[in-house]
């Protein structure tokens, strides 16, 4: 169930994990800032790959909460890492970020677009990464109430129905990622 925390100056909503009902102000067009706070356990990421036959690796991602404002979104997340690999530290593994990164992305947009955010109904939007850097200067070990943030740097509309837009972003200050994407509403 998502449940709104918020101090006095963030819109004051409660949201059941079907719907979020808009919070667009009239004199601004972008919504109030939003923190949704994850109470069931049901936001997750995984990933399992192998590197080597028969040596998988699988991190899971479980976030506890967003907070979102205009072109900004954060979410802060525990991770689960695993692996058949000798000798390999339990990192957050770049690929998760990226898995991240375009689900917050949707949610953002959801935000932003004011369509519903709901992960559990039919999916709102397409996002096409169309360049994506990452600068991972040494791994992230820590485990739980990581934070990966998002800056909206440019959000351009070509037609009605499709955007073309760039980010930022920083797992921790450790990891940072841009990228540039193709978005389209469905």
């Amino acid at each position: 169930m998502y449940q709104n925390n918020y101090n006095k100056n963030d819109a004051a909503i409660v949201v059941d994990k079907t719907i979020l009902k808009k919070i667009v102000t009239s004199d601004n067009k972008y919504p109030k800032p939003l923190n949704i706070i994850i109470s069931n356990k049901m936001d997750y990421s995984s990933l399992s790959f192998n590197v080597l036959p028969k040596k998988n690796i699988k991190e899971r991602i479980d976030v506890k909460k967003y907070h979102l404002k205009k072109r900004f979104i954060e979410a802060i997340f525990d991770r689960k890492y695993s692996t058949d690999m000798i000798h390999s530290p339990d990192h957050l593994i770049f690929l998760s970020s990226l898995i991240q990164l375009q689900k917050m992305i949707y949610i953002y947009l959801c935000y932003e677009f004011d369509l519903n955010i709901n992960l559990n109904e039919k999916e709102k939007l397409k996002i096409w990464p169309t360049n994506i850097n990452i600068d991972m200067p040494r791994m992230v070990t820590k485990k739980t109430n990581l934070s990966q943030k998002i800056k909206i740097k440019n959000l351009r509309k070509l037609n009605s129905q499709s955007y073309f837009g760039k980010c930022e972003s920083n797992i921790d200050g450790i990891i940072h990622i841009t990228a540039d994407a193709m978005i389209s509403i469905v």
